[in-house]
């Protein structure tokens, strides 16, 4: 990986890369990417001597489709000088799509023809303005199979080239976080510890495709109502983990309060996701209304008005239903904070807010 960076001119250094590299492995969406070797604690180290052979496969790959590339350049080019032509010398001078040879011959193929080099196959219109013998020579020559044979090679070869690109230029970075990946599974191993990073995926390994009453004779308990907060810093794997549950308690006949707000998610980098909360005011649930209703009032922008009133006049239904089920001193507590909330006239609010404030200073 150091060499590549040299010839890429760029610093051999790979401390920083290592560290990038490592916290890559705590992100979720390489989790779900990974294979279930990876996963595996017992899979055996990557075969290295297979490696380099693969690292070597690749750029005879692209060594190969580069030199294809750069014969297609050359022929073009001995086409024209054989009837005194340059690129210049056709429709459009230096603009003309036969100027794309240049770059074939000198082996810059990642660029693919432009649209005037496309309507040159066939069209000797857009080759020569008016009458010009040596062009029309080299065209009925092999130019403008050349030509044709240049369309057809993007349209064959460039995958073939472009997915060895994409392979070697991340080949050693996979290699590396492989290698780290053990490293720290090891080190777990020997003191016996596991990373917080993990439990999200651990739980997904655990309850996927299981029933809810698996999961709550894992628990050793049955919760009838779910509360969570800052629903916008969820991560996906975690409201996957929870989402049944929730389902559950809905179709049950229990209230469940889900709150979070997209313009808030500040923890992205911590793997948490917005999307669920932004689609909440859609019907998850669709045997569940009142919680789809609750959604698209809380769901709209606070700077229309009104929607912190909505909100508490929603809170304490929801709160006075849970309390009825025995959901516990959470919802008694919401419920008489709506209530006292509503009991105060607007001014004295704003008043009892500012005396907090100072209060707090």
């Amino acid at each position: 990986m150091s060499e590549q960076k040299v010839e890429r001119g760029e610093t051999w250094v790979l401390s920083r890369d290592m560290k990038t590299l490592g916290r890559q492995l705590f992100n979720e969406h390489y989790k779900a990417l990974r294979s279930a070797d990876d996963a595996d604690e017992t899979a055996p180290t990557v075969d290295r001597k297979k490696m380099t052979a693969y690292s070597d496969m690749l750029y005879a790959t692209m060594n190969a489709i580069k030199s294809e590339a750069r014969e297609l350049g050359e022929r073009g080019l001995a086409i024209m000088a054989r009837y005194g032509l340059k690129p210049e010398s056709f429709k459009w001078k230096d603009k003309s799509g036969l100027m794309f040879f240049n770059k074939l011959q000198s082996g810059v193929i990642d660029e693919e023809p432009g649209k005037r080099f496309c309507q040159l196959p066939d069209n000797l219109a857009e080759w020569v303005s008016g009458k010009n013998a040596a062009i029309e020579q080299a065209y009925a020559d092999g130019l403008n199979d050349c030509v044709k044979a240049v369309i057809r090679f993007y349209d064959t070869r460039m995958r073939d080239y472009l997915t060895a690109q994409a392979i070697a230029a991340n080949f050693y970075t996979l290699g590396i976080l492989g290698d780290i990946a053990r490293e720290i599974r090891r080190r777990s191993d020997e003191k016996n510890r596991m990373l917080i990073a993990d439990t999200a995926e651990l739980l997904t390994r655990i309850i996927d495709g299981s029933d809810v009453p698996f999961i709550y004779e894992k628990t050793g308990t049955r919760i009838r109502h779910y509360l969570i907060d800052e629903f916008q810093d969820t991560s996906a794997l975690q409201w996957r983990n929870f989402r049944p549950l929730v389902a559950d308690s809905l179709g049950a006949g229990y209230d469940d309060l889900i709150v979070g707000d997209v313009k808030q998610s500040i923890y992205r980098f911590r793997n948490s996701d917005w999307t669920p909360a932004r689609r909440a005011h859609r019907p998850r649930f669709p045997d569940r209304r009142h919680g789809a209703y609750a959604g698209r009032e809380l769901a709209q922008p606070r700077s229309r008005g009104g929607v912190q009133q909505r909100a508490f006049h929603l809170l304490p239904r929801a709160a006075a239903g849970a309390i009825q089920r025995g959901a516990g001193r959470v919802y008694a507590a919401a419920g008489a904070l709506c209530a006292l909330w509503r009991a105060h006239p607007p001014g004295l609010r704003a008043q009892s807010a500012g005396a907090a404030r100072r209060s707090s200073d």
